[in-house]
């Protein structure tokens, strides 16, 4: 029988949320107690900035600091209320992932092991996207030793488009008064470093992935396909178990357009992320183009 790890790596704003919650349905998968386990996109980042000294803000090193600060207290697993405690739980468990990787291994090999039903595990983090070529061979070493089979999920989508929906996540999560007099357009053309242009670089991860995962083991899918019927069925055959029917209707995480974007702002998008549209025409030919309205500006 075969000892499944689910690899979910991307991208951010491309439907991960929903396919999490869509396979967490089954009980024949266990993911384990969180969606995104930033384990290894934390442990690149304090490297590069042990070795830099520019200050870092990502969310994943100030959860690291928390967790650090945490044990320095002796907070860490210490009896409060129920709730309070099963949380100092979890953060001791990232502290120990954190600590030393073959934690996070052994912790997915015990929920495999603790269940019979159990025929997959995993941690699908969109920001395992952008890791190294040694990070996944740290991986792909540490899951085969524990005799996992990887399967590796990468969802994509229209650059331009996955860019638009995290600058209106961002808008969504502000508080209201913060939030009204918010530009996501604006913000988009001032904080380009913030937008990403790195998470839609597609190119650059799945030459990442595939030099060190067997291409067979990996799944490309796309968000505007996601929710068609016959996406079940792909990703069951791909993952060789019994899935439950997916719900297209319960989507998560949306947020909607209130607005067009400026086609000026469209196509200065368009330009720096040219080499990834052209690249993914070249892999899967004149589908991309029915499938992302981005390839509209090279017309």
């Amino acid at each position: 029988m075969t000892k499944i790890f689910i690899l979910g790596v991307g991208a951010q704003k491309a439907g991960t949320t929903w396919l999490h919650s869509q396979l967490s349905t089954n009980n024949n998968i266990d993911f384990g107690f969180r969606k995104e386990y930033h384990v290894f996109d934390t442990i690149e980042q304090e490297k590069k900035r042990s070795s830099s000294k520019t200050i870092n803000n990502n969310s994943c090193i100030r959860s690291t600091k928390y967790i650090l600060e945490l044990h320095k207290k002796n907070l860490l697993g210490t009896n409060h209320n129920m709730n309070s405690n099963i949380k100092f739980a979890y953060r001791s468990l990232e502290l120990a992932f954190l600590d030393n990787a073959n934690n996070y291994f052994n912790y997915f090999d015990y929920l495999y092991l603790r269940n019979p039903e159990i025929k997959a595990v995993g941690d699908i983090t969109p920001s395992y996207a952008l890791l190294q070529p040694k990070t996944y061979r740290m991986i792909k070493k540490g899951l085969e030793a524990r005799g996992f089979t990887i399967k590796i999920l990468f969802l994509m989508r229209d650059p331009i488009e996955r860019m638009w929906s995290a600058a209106r996540m961002n808008k969504r999560n502000m508080k209201t008064q913060k939030s009204i007099s918010f530009d996501e357009f604006n913000f988009m053309a001032s904080n380009k470093e913030w937008i990403g242009y790195d998470k839609s670089r597609y190119e650059q991860t799945i030459t990442n992935i595939e030099n060190i995962f067997n291409p067979k083991e990996i799944y490309y899918g796309f968000y505007e396909e996601l929710f068609e019927v016959n996406s079940h069925q792909k990703i069951q055959d791909f993952l060789q178990i019994s899935l439950l029917s997916f719900k297209p209707s319960q989507i998560l995480n949306a947020s909607p357009k209130n607005t067009l974007m400026p086609e000026e702002l469209k196509r200065d998008l368009g330009r720096q992320l040219q080499s990834t549209y052209e690249f993914m025409l070249k892999r899967y030919g004149d589908k991309m183009i029915k499938l992302w309205h981005g390839y509209d500006i090279f017309k």
